[in-house]
């Protein structure tokens, strides 16, 4: 999927294509696994206060591990962050 993936970045950046194959990483998307600041360091400035940000969080990497892992074989989760 890289290829497609890098096909559509040269139009659209920061776009990322994801297959049922991710479903042996699910456990790294446990949001009990993370804080907030270990996620949203960076150039990202969301002015939400720790407990927005910890369920913000947490919805995140629920919602993209519920959904990863009901991806059947024949199906792609598309991402465009933009």
């Amino acid at each position: 999927m890289s290829e497609a993936s890098e096909a559509i970045n040269a139009d659209y950046d920061y776009t990322t294509l994801i297959t049922g194959d991710a479903k042996a990483f699910l456990e790294r998307l446990d949001p009990a696994a993370y804080e907030p600041e270990d996620l949203l360091d960076g150039p990202i400035e969301l002015e939400l206060d720790d407990e927005e940000a910890r369920q913000a969080l947490g919805e995140t990497l629920s919602l993209l591990r519920d959904t990863i892992g009901s991806l059947t074989d024949d199906e792609v989760l598309l991402i465009h962050i933009g």
